[in-house]
C-alpha cells in the first residue's frame, strides 16, 4: 500500500513540475510589465516608396497619469540590418492615464532595399517615467522586417491567354 501511495505521489509531483508557467497580470499588485505587441513585424514597403505602421506599446497596469516609456534601436552590425535612412521611429512613446496601451509610429523607407532582400530594425524598450514599479517582459524587444514589394494592379492580366 506504502508503495502504490508513494507512486501516486511521486506521479503528481512530476505533473506539477511539468506545468507550464503562465505569466498573469494583475492590475491591482505587483509590477508593471512593458512589452511590445509581438516580437516581430513585418513591413511591406511599395517600390520607391515609404510605409507607415503603429507598433502597440503594452503595459500591464493602469495609471492615473501619462507615462513616458522610452525605446532605442538596437544595432548589431549584422549584414541585414537597416540603415538610419531606411526607416524613422520616435524614441518615446506615451501610454495615456487609464489605459494599457500606447502607439509607437513607425516609418519603413525604401532606400536601397533591393527585391528580396529584407533588412531588420530591432527595437527595445528601455525604460518607463511616472511609474517607479515597472518592469520589462520578455516581449521587450521586437524586430521590425522591411522588404519591397512591386504592387501588381488588379486590372493587368484581364483578358483570354493561351498557352
Amino acid at each position: 500500500m506504502k508503495k502504490y501511495l508513494y507512486i501516486l505521489f511521486a506521479s503528481l509531483g512530476l505533473l506539477i513540475s511539468c506545468e507550464e508557467e503562465v505569466l498573469q497580470y494583475d492590475d491591482q499588485a505587483g509590477p508593471t510589465y512593458l512589452r511590445f505587441s509581438s516580437r516581430s513585424i513585418d513591413l511591406p514597403i511599395v517600390f520607391d516608396s515609404a510605409a507607415e505602421i503603429e507598433i502597440p506599446v503594452l503595459a500591464s497596469r493602469i495609471s492615473g497619469s501619462d507615462r513616458t516609456v522610452n525605446v532605442n534601436v538596437v544595432t548589431t552590425g549584422a549584414d541585414n540590418e537597416a540603415t538610419s535612412d531606411q526607416y524613422s521611429v520616435a524614441s518615446t512613446v506615451t501610454i495615456p492615464a487609464n489605459s494599457y496601451r500606447g502607439i509607437l509610429p513607425f516609418t519603413g523607407i525604401d532606400s536601397g532595399i533591393e527585391i528580396g532582400e529584407t533588412k531588420t530594425v530591432t527595437l527595445e524598450i528601455t525604460e518607463i517615467s511616472g511609474d517607479a514599479t515597472a518592469d520589462l517582459d520578455t516581449f521587450s524587444v521586437t524586430t521590425v522586417n522591411l522588404f519591397q514589394v512591386c504592387p501588381v494592379p488588379s486590372d493587368f492580366f484581364i483578358g483570354e491567354y493561351q498557352l
